[in-house]
């Protein structure tokens, strides 16, 4: 029998207990608080005290106990309604404080030393508070590492959605059924073509067209969607933006939607811009799209893909529209972003969760309800992506000047 077999039965155990809890008005904020205060509490006084070995024991007896409040504080958010943002950020926090606290009592027993205590609090550390850091910065459909939701017994999907266990191992999307949310309940819309491409590396990506209905065609918009999400998501622009002159195209990006790849990976960022370029080529040379004629509109972290491809192979497009580009992401550990880094070098890939809410995205009902629906939306992005982006970002940045195209810039 697993852990995760056990799980459901030690959530039953607590059950009626949760239920007393919920009617004398405790929160599942403050299960959580309390948690953490008793580990911050028993780690330093373990430390400060030193007092004898035996006394380590304690150690394990309270995570025991720890789990349950773990378990506690994730159904009264699931089962009693006290599901926040603010919550799935408390439970990624206090995890980190909670584990720093009571890793730095060995620092004080042979053969460990400080220095490589605190190495360990700061690589544990470093994950979960990045992917916290991105929930705290809306990052469009980027976002966070995510809660407790599938670590064993403590948690399960309390205040957030999640894919895979730990943020280790990404679903796997059919990508072969799908109705796209955004353009098949209203008839009055512009119909897409559905189509694929061949990259540089000989990957078929797929796209949507949607031809001119105007008379003659004047140019192309080429959408760019947000991390995690695919072109279907932006495929109410074709008609609000009221140019039937022109045809418009939307990718879903490698990893991502309806083409093919583990979820939210790729082998790199740049082989990412270059499919940018790739497919700016094909609509050339399949659609007969002059370069100049193709205005660029990008969101999120499609916008940091289209500004470096329009740093890095200065194309002669018309012009950039970049909406709520991800070129800086606030994270709240020191040096989280080198120790993602060194992790990734030492385990290799792994991912990291969202678990951002529509309702952060937009405040059109319709578009909430169907973002919460979608299930060609992602959860996770590779670590080799994520640092990717943050060096690409930071390179453009720094070397703006370089870009000469109109640029529309949307924060």
């Amino acid at each position: 029998m697993s852990i995760y077999e056990l799980k459901p039965r030690f959530q039953g155990l607590l059950r009626p207990l949760v239920g007393r809890l919920h009617a004398m008005g405790v929160t599942a904020n403050q299960v959580t608080l309390a948690a953490c205060a008793v580990s911050v509490a028993l780690g330093l006084w373990l430390f400060f005290a030193a007092p004898s070995l035996a006394a380590f024991g304690l150690i394990p007896a309270w995570m025991f106990v720890r789990m349950a409040f773990n378990a506690i504080d994730g159904m009264l958010a699931r089962e009693h309604g006290q599901q926040s943002r603010l919550g799935a950020f408390l439970n990624e926090l206090t995890d980190v404080v909670s584990d720093a606290a009571l890793y730095l009592p060995f620092a004080l027993v042979p053969p460990f030393s400080p220095f490589w205590v605190g190495t360990v609090i700061v690589l544990a550390g470093a994950r979960p508070l990045c992917g916290a850091g991105l929930a705290a910065a809306g990052l469009g459909g980027m976002a966070d590492a995510a809660g407790r939701g599938a670590r064993g017994l403590d948690g399960g999907q309390p205040r957030a959605p999640r894919a895979g266990r730990g943020g280790v191992a990404p679903q796997r999307t059919n990508i072969n059924s799908h109705r796209d949310p955004m353009t098949d309940t209203n008839t009055n819309q512009r119909s897409p073509q559905e189509r694929q491409f061949r990259t540089h590396d000989g990957e078929s990506l797929f796209y949507r067209h949607w031809p001119a209905t105007g008379g003659a065609r004047r140019g192309a918009i080429v959408l760019f969607h947000r991390g995690h999400e695919h072109g279907a998501r932006m495929a109410h622009l074709v008609d609000e933006l009221g140019l039937p002159d022109f045809d418009f195209f939307a990718w879903d990006a490698r990893g991502h939607g309806r083409s093919p790849g583990q979820r939210g990976y790729s082998p790199s960022f740049a082989t990412s811009v270059r499919d940018v370029q790739t497919f700016v080529q094909h609509i050339g040379s399949a659609h007969g799209v002059a370069e100049h004629d193709i205005h660029v509109i990008a969101q999120s972290v499609g916008a940091v893909l289209v500004s470096t491809w329009a740093h890095d192979y200065a194309p002669k497009v018309r012009g950039l529209t970049l909406a709520s580009p991800a070129f800086k992401v606030k994270l709240y550990v020191p040096f989280a972003r080198a120790g993602l880094g060194l992790m990734h070098k030492l385990r290799g890939l792994f991912f990291v969760n969202s678990y951002v809410k529509a309702k952060f995205l937009t405040h059109d009902p319709e578009r909430i309800a169907s973002y919460e629906s979608d299930p060609l939306i992602s959860r996770p992005i590779a670590v080799n992506i994520l640092l990717g982006l943050y060096e690409a970002a930071d390179r453009v940045v720094a070397d703006a000047n370089a870009i000469t195209l109109p640029v529309q810039l949307l924060i």
